[in-house]
């Protein structure tokens, strides 16, 4: 599936063969006969979504990509995660489906997913898939925050290195918050001053 070109009038849709893959049809996700009119909107939402979105059966397998996650080197549509990622990720995954599927309520949770042989991290919101009252499954929605998480843990490793810094040595360092005026000191002021002063800019 990923790899291979979908024709933009058929994506968003599905169908069930006679071997219970799903396959590329004229009739879209949950849409009754003879009700299209929402057809066209909900395609162009669909395909034009920078973020990945999928939907799943209540066997776990995915009915349903859009093209950002149909190029992510992942071969998913008719399959499950459990047929695609090893045993140990898989089950993080349907733990989380199995959530919706029980509760009928939402999740979200963070998702650390290989692209293209990179793991990035996603920040990912399944709701159910209600068709006339029927649980059919669930439909996801998925954020890479991976460049997030990075700059995160590169602010924290910048302000462990400051603190060292400022606690090794003896010379007065100070940070000045210009919004606030607020005035953060190192410890060696007490020694070169004989005091704290207050948090006071002036």
């Amino acid at each position: 599936m990923l790899g291979e070109h979908i024709p933009p009038s058929s994506r968003g849709r599905i169908a069930i063969d006679d071997h219970r893959r799903p396959g590329h049809h004229r009739t879209p996700v949950g849409e009754r006969q003879g009700d299209r009119d929402g057809d066209a909107p909900r395609r162009a939402i669909i395909d034009s979504a920078q973020d990945p979105i999928f939907v799943k059966d209540l066997s776990g397998r995915f009915v349903l990509v859009n093209p950002v996650l149909e190029k992510s080197g992942l071969d998913l549509l008719g399959r499950r995660v459990e047929d695609v990622l090893p045993p140990e990720t898989a089950e993080g995954f349907a733990a989380a489906d199995r959530h919706v599927f029980e509760t009928g309520a939402s999740s979200i949770v963070e998702e650390t997913i290989p692209i293209r042989g990179v793991p990035r991290t996603f920040h990912t919101i399944k709701v159910p898939w209600i068709v006339d009252g029927e649980l059919r499954g669930l439909i996801g929605m998925s954020r890479d925050i991976t460049r997030r998480l990075e700059t995160e843990a590169q602010i924290r490793r910048s302000d462990e290195r400051y603190r060292l810094a400022a606690k090794a040595t003896n010379d007065a360092i100070w940070d000045w918050d210009l919004i606030s005026g607020e005035v953060e000191w190192n410890e060696a002021i007490e020694h070169l001053a004989g005091d704290r002063p207050g948090p006071g800019a002036e």
